[in-house]
Formats: C-alpha cells, structure tokens, sequence
C-alpha cells in the first residue's frame, strides 16, 4: 500500500527544508513501528535563536497513505517535536525514564499517522501521566509552526505539511474527543494566562482542570530581562493572582531539578497577610510564568537574581528590604581562633605579599583536609574561608587570581545571607575578569543585603555609570558618602563620573590617596600588572572581531576559561593557538605586532623542528602571552612528550 521511501530528490528536498527553518540536524535514531517500517528521527540542536532541542522524522511522509482522510491538511506529513533547550540529551539518559517519555509519544504519533493518514484530530491518551515530571497524559497534531516552514513542495507538486507535537492534559484531551482540535487550540488562546505551546513545557497550567480560578490579570508586556537564564516560573498565592492583592512578601528556595528540570526559578510570593498556614495550603497556591509576576509588580525585577535562601519583605513606604529567607543553611568555622586572628592581623596599613597569603591559606585548608578536620567539599562552600580567599587574590592584581577567586566563590554563595563583603568581593572578582552585568548585578544585591556595608555602592557606582546611568551611579556614590564622610574613593569617583571617565580609568585607582598619586604618576610598583588586569575589564568589539579575522579560518573558539583558544585549520594539520588572556584583553592587543606572528605561522618554517638528535617534531600548539611573549610547543613522534620553544617576533 505505501511506497518503500521518497525518492532521493524529494528525501533532499525535504533535509534542505529542514536546514534551512529549523537548523542543522543530525541523525539521532531510526525509530521502528510495529508493522517493521524504520522511520528516520534527526536532531537540531539549541541556538540562540532558537533556544529549544528539535527532533523531526525525515522521510516519514513516504509511508502516510495518500488516500486517507486528511481532514484539511496536505497528504503526506513530517511530525516536529520541541524540547526545552535543558531537556537531558546525553544518550544513557534518554534511558532514564524521566527523559525519554517524548520518545514514546512521538513513536505512537507517527504510528498512527501512517495508519490513519494525517491530521489534527489525531489523538493518543497514555490514560495515565507519561512520566514522573509531569501531569500530562495525551498528545494531539497542532499547525503551529512557523507559517515559512509549514509546507515544503516535493517531486510531483506535492506538499509536505510539519505537524508539531503538543501534549496536553487529561481534561483536555476529553475536551478535543468532544469538540475537536481547533476547539482546544482556541481555548487556549482565549484563556487571560499566556500558555505555551511549544516546545513542551511540563508544568503549563492545565486550561481545563477543575481547579482552575479567574485571575485578574488580562494583558501582560514581555518584561522578564532577556538575560534571564534562570527557570522561567514561580509559584503565587491566590491572594495575588485572583485578589488583587499587592506583593508583600518574596522569597526564593533552590527549586529540585528532579522534578522541575529547569522551570522552576525558585520564586515564591505571597500577600502580606497571607499567613503560614494559608502559604503551606497548595490549594491557595499556583504556578505561574515569572514574567506574570513582573508586570504585577515591576519592583520585583532588581530581586530576581538574588541568591537562593534570600527573602524580602515589603515595607509600608513600598520598598522590599532583604531579610533571610525561611530555610537558611548554616555552616561551621573553619578557621581556628588563632588562624582568624592572624588573618585579621593583615588587614588594613600592614603591607601584606598576597602570594604568600594565598599559600598560607591553600597550605591551611590542605593540611586540615588530610587530618580529616573537614572534607574539600566543606572547604570549597565554607563561606568564611572564601572571604579570605577572594580578599587575598583580589589584591595580588592578577586577573588569574581573580578568575580563581570568581571560581571559588559561586560555591558558597548560598551561605552569603546578610553579608556585603561578600557580595562586594565576588563583584570585584567579575569585574576582573569582565563580567560587567554579573558584578553590577551582585553588587546591587550587596546593598540590599547589607545597606550599611558603604563599598557595594563604589562598585555600583562604577559599573552603573559604565553602563550609562550617570544619574544612578552619582546617587550611589552619595549612598557611599553618607556611611563613608569625606572618602577618599568615594569622593574621587564623584568628580570622575561628572567628568565622564570610562571604567578603566575609573578601576586605575588603589585605596590610599599617596599611592593612588604614585600610581598615576608611574612610579608605583607593579604597575603594569594593574594595567594588565584592567585591560580584562572592557571588550573592544570591533578589535576582538579584527583579531579573529587574521586566524581564518578557526574552529572550536574557546573564551575566558581563564584564557582564550581556538584551532587554526592551517597547514596540513590543524593547530591550536591560545591566548594568555581573555577576551577582553585580547581585544587590546597590538594588532600590527600580532600580524606578525600569524605571518610567521602562516608558512612552513616553524611546522616541524628537528631536536639536536634528528627527531623530527611536529607544531601543536602556539602560547601568545599578553607581554608578546611566544611560545612553540611541538610533539615527538608516537609520544605524548612536548618541546616548548619561544618563538622570536
């Protein structure tokens, strides 16, 4: 009855149509039915255009009997399933059962497409939920996808129509049986809360489930940041979302990724007087996109990134004030009394060699973990001893320490409740390594913690007017001056930003003022090491566009880990190229100098070097330091051992 496959031109076709509206694909599995047909399944991975997981059958129409009733779609189909961008991918979890529950759908999809021909009212209910993560139990054909990419015309004139996949839940799976597809979608559409359609979201709400209330709110702007990255719900209380009452109280709680694998951001509110009892009730509670949320209350944006365990509580004059969230992890000290003692001892006019405080601390933790005191674990998240830390490699200028410090401290941010200096240190670590959102982010998130710790509002200051607003910087730095009276560094970032300064000249500065005019003046020591360490602060766009042009063409580029790298498809053999720095300072190298080197790889002299033995030693790897300082590293035959060789520029 049905023809073996397409023929080689309508199988092309059909890939170019995909490539060209979904993206590159790849094979991901031959699907077999019950009748033996093998149908192909192909994957297109997440961008950042189209930030979900894609799998498609590829040649399925083949097999659709032309002459079934196709209830006003084309004859021949090809099925589209989309899934979150974060759904597990690795092949032994598409075994988990957790994961691989989309498989089984699509299967019974494309089964009874071939059987019954295609359609939207082709139904498959499961009769129970299809995995642990969700409540949805059957699955439908919908027309909802993009209108460029919804037919392709093959040999013959004839169309191939893509069918999304949508699974829905158990009321309204009994809705379709009774009204049909289009029924559901327009239910769907007409409902006051935005559902999502595609790709698979497991917790949308359920249009009809017998639970469902009438919220209040009917319109809503798209006013989630776009750097959001977090899950995009929350959960609310009804005396929001069907009351009408303001937000009085949030809090945030590390969602269990068991369970939610993503959605959830871990977003809690509530009314004010919403009571203990009422919040622990869940049927006073729903699920709701975080964007809901922000259009209800748009002071609730400068909170979202707060930390897990973070709270906040509306005052009576309309502001939220930081307060600790209902679980709050504690920790031990680890440090001995007279471990403390000597670390407070250099702090503040006592000079202090920051190298050698970072190996007494590394020392410390090393010769505790191997008298079994505490374990690395406890070591790494141990708030305490990454205040220390992170003081230690802030001051020692170096953006590798500074990377190491930003590193480290992401460990124990869920134990940094209450205290700016953590906040502050972490922010100063990102702005070291050029992660200029990030640390203004943390920053503001220091003064809401700790509003009387003044140095939160210096590097908010900073990094606010870096990024245009003047007027916010300025009211920082009088934040700063009322808690600080006459700061030196307060004081000379006022006249710096009213003078337009940029964040490196703003960041060129060291807290004592006689040091701060040696620095100025050249003739403090290690000055280049600081000029070093702000050139990783700001990317020059345009010259990190130029530098990458000279390498073409590149693969496989690899940015601020701590470095920059990439293979160079040169020669006969691919070489790979690093960069001692990140993009940042990449972008302020000397790209007439840098010409040069890439001229002198570009031909065969340095591609293999013979040792004084006559081995001969092929080219792997060229190191490009930020002081022009280059370094050959070549391999022996049939070895793993390496040559490393400065390369004269």
């Amino acid at each position: 009855m049905y023809p073996e496959t397409y023929s080689s031109n309508s199988l092309e076709t059909i890939r170019q149509h995909i490539a060209l509206h979904m993206g590159d694909a790849e094979f991901f599995m031959q699907m077999g039915l019950d009748n033996g047909l093998l149908v192909e399944i192909d994957i297109v991975q997440p961008t950042s255009y189209r930030n979900f997981i894609t799998l498609v059958t590829v040649g399925l129409g083949a097999y659709v009997n032309p002459n079934a009733v196709a209830d006003e779609c084309a004859a021949r189909c090809e099925l589209v399933f989309y899934l979150p961008a974060n759904w597990k991918k690795g092949d032994a979890e598409w075994d988990d059962e957790t994961w691989n529950w989309p498989l089984d759908i699509f299967k019974a999809l494309i089964q009874k497409t071939i059987t019954d021909g295609v359609g939207k009212k082709t139904l498959i209910d499961n009769g129970k939920p299809y995995g642990k993560n969700t409540k949805q139990c059957a699955a439908t054909l919908i027309d909802q996808v993009e209108e460029e990419m919804r037919f392709c015309t093959i040999e013959n004139d004839e169309m191939v129509e893509f069918l999304s996949v949508f699974v829905i839940y158990k009321e309204e799976a009994k809705f379709m049986a009774e009204n049909g597809n289009d029924a559901l979608m327009q239910a769907i559409e007409d409902d006051l809360e935005i559902i999502q359609v595609a790709p698979l979201c497991v917790s949308r709400k359920n249009v009809f489930s017998p639970n469902n209330k009438k919220y209040w709110l009917s319109h809503e702007s798209q006013i989630l940041p776009s750097d959001w990255s977090d899950g995009p719900y929350c959960y609310a209380s009804d005396s929001i979302m069907v009351d009408g009452k303001p937000i009085g109280y949030c809090y945030r709680v590390e969602p269990d990724e068991t369970d939610t694998f993503g959605w959830d951001s871990g977003w809690r509110f509530f009314a004010a007087d919403d009571s203990e009892e009422y919040r622990n009730n869940p049927a006073n509670i729903g699920n709701f996109e975080l964007n809901t949320l922000c259009n209800i209350d748009s002071l609730i944006l400068h909170l979202l990134h707060a930390p897990f365990g973070s709270a906040f509580r509306r005052e009576p004059g309309g502001d939220f004030v930081f307060e600790r969230g209902p679980v709050v992890p504690t920790q031990k000290s680890l440090l001995t009394d007279d471990i403390r003692q000597k670390l407070e001892s250099v702090q503040g006019n006592v000079p202090t060699d920051f190298m050698e405080l970072l190996k007494f601390l590394r020392e410390y933790v090393y010769k505790r973990v191997d008298k079994g005191d505490f374990t690395i674990e406890e070591a790494r998240t141990n708030c305490e001893l990454a205040l220390w830390y992170a003081y230690a490699c802030i001051n020692t200028d170096s953006y590798e320490q500074s990377f190491e410090a930003a590193q480290l401290m992401r460990y124990s941010e869920n134990y940094a409740f209450g205290s700016g200096c953590w906040f502050y240190r972490y922010s100063c670590a990102l702005t070291n390594c050029g992660e200029l959102r990030k640390a203004l982010r943390y920053a503001e998130y220091g003064t809401l913690q700790e509003p009387t710790y003044p140095w939160n509002y210096l590097q908010v200051a900073k990094l606010r007017a870096h990024f245009g607003d003047k007027e916010g910087a300025l009211d920082a730095v009088q934040n700063g001056l009322v808690l600080e009276p006459g700061n030196y560094e307060f004081t000379t970032l006022q006249r710096e930003i009213n003078n337009g300064a940029s964040l490196e000249q703003m960041e060129y500065h060291v807290i004592d003022p006689e040091s701060d005019q040696r620095l100025q003046d050249g003739t403090l020591p290690n000055v280049e090491r600081k000029k070093r360490l702000i050139a990783g602060m700001v990317c020059n766009a345009h010259n990190l566009k130029q530098v990458k042009a000279m390498f073409a063409p590149m693969t496989d580029w690899a940015a601020n880990t701590p470095y920059c790298s990439f293979t160079w498809n040169i020669g006969k053999e691919p070489l790979v190229i690093g960069f001692g720095m990140n993009e940042a300072a990449l972008s302020k190298i000397d790209l007439t100098w840098l010409w040069s080197v890439r001229e002198k790889l570009d031909g065969p002299r340095y591609w293999l070097h013979t040792d004084p033995k006559g081995v001969t030693l092929k080219l792997v790897t060229v190191m490009i330091g930020w002081n022009k300082h280059v370094d050959l590293i070549y391999q022996y035959p049939d070895s793993n051992k390496l040559l490393r060789m400065e390369m004269k520029v």
